[in-house]
């Protein structure tokens, strides 16, 4: 017998469309009333699927890891603790640079060592349980949309 616990933590290709398209809408809708709540849950989203990066790895990830150029991602610690490359489209390329213009926009600091996912008031990253949060949280609205 399956696992369920495993089982439903993989997600089938048109649970990870749903969940991209839903995050995309309520991150527009955030964008245009100026809040930043799906923005960055749509960041994680994007990250998560179109680049498979883990909720450390997220966590971890410097604006002076992406280059854009390269269309690759920098990721310090993954598998193994070894550093190393990770490709991306040119569709998360461009929701990378434009989340580091609105970053900037913002107030938030785009230096190379800022971590691309920091608390706007306090400045600090994430923790992996707050990324893990943030899309869990992510696909509960989906789930709920969908129904």
């Amino acid at each position: 017998m399956e696992n369920s616990t495993e089982s439903e933590k993989i997600m089938s290709q048109a649970e990870q469309a749903q969940l991209i398209k839903i995050t995309k809408k309520m991150a527009e809708n955030d964008l245009m009333r100026g809040r930043v709540k799906w923005v960055k849950r749509w960041m994680v989203v994007d990250l998560a699927l179109h680049a498979g990066l883990t909720v450390a790895e997220i966590a971890n990830l410097r604006v002076g890891d992406v280059k854009l150029a390269e269309n690759s991602i920098f990721v310090r610690k993954g598998k193994f603790s070894k550093p190393g490359n990770v490709d991306m489209d040119n569709e998360l390329a461009e929701h990378i640079e434009s989340f580091i213009e609105w970053k900037n926009i913002i107030g938030e600091s785009v230096d190379h060592e800022a971590h691309i996912l920091a608390h706007l008031k306090r400045g600090n990253k994430y923790t992996p349980n707050g990324v893990q949060a943030l899309f869990k949280e992510s696909g509960c609205v989906a789930k709920a949309a969908k129904a």
